[in-house]
């Protein structure tokens, strides 16, 4: 999201919608992604979506987070 729209809850509203589409349409199980540690605000993002650290490891610090399907939070 650009950053003259951040902050509006648009990345939070395609991160749902994203997420849905992949395990209500595609029946994906799980999904993974990277994040850096200091991006305080997308990690807390992830965890409210139902992402969990894995303790992976992938280039450059970058950690795994996975979100299991019935671990996806709708509400949030």
């Amino acid at each position: 999201i650009d950053k003259r729209f951040q902050g509006k809850g648009l990345g939070k509203r395609f991160a749902k919608l994203l997420l849905n589409t992949l395990f209500e349409h595609f029946a994906c199980q799980q999904v993974f992604l990277s994040v850096y540690l200091n991006n305080h605000k997308a990690i807390a993002l992830y965890k409210q979506l139902g992402f969990e650290f894995t303790g992976e490891y992938v280039c450059e610090g970058e950690r795994v987070m996975s979100c299991q399907r019935d671990a996806f939070n709708t509400n949030c």
